[in-house]
């Protein structure tokens, strides 16, 4: 009977050694299967990320593009504007002298210069 006690006590310390040994490394593999799925759901979170920030900067780029036409538009027409008002004020100096010319060849040259320096002090 003691040697049914002997074997009863070495299977239940087997077991309860297997079943430790057994706990450890299910452990270790459970713990190795959950750092896998952290990695991979931290890929993922980065792939969406990565996917968000690209249709945003595409986004913006589009908004730039589209303004940066609109001011260079605008670039144009002020530029014409300028050239217009640049020939205008050339033909307005062009009359100015002739003015001038006429007011010297009508009143004589003494008489128009009072009357053009009068006139360039207002």
């Amino acid at each position: 009977m003691t040697s049914q006690i002997v074997i009863a006590l070495v299977g239940v310390f087997c077991t309860a050694v297997s079943g430790y040994v057994s706990f450890l490394l299910g452990k270790k593999k459970y713990n190795v299967e959950v750092e896998s799925q952290q990695i991979e759901n931290l890929n993922n979170a980065i792939e969406t990320y990565k996917k968000i920030m690209e249709e945003s900067l595409a986004s913006q780029k589009k908004i730039m593009e589209e303004k940066v036409q609109l001011l260079n538009a605008k670039i144009e027409s002020v530029q014409k504007e300028n050239e217009d008002l640049r020939k205008e004020n050339k033909a307005l100096r062009n009359k100015v002298s002739e003015l001038q010319s006429q007011l010297i060849s009508f009143f004589g040259k003494r008489f128009a210069q009072e009357f053009i320096s009068e006139d360039s002090k207002d």
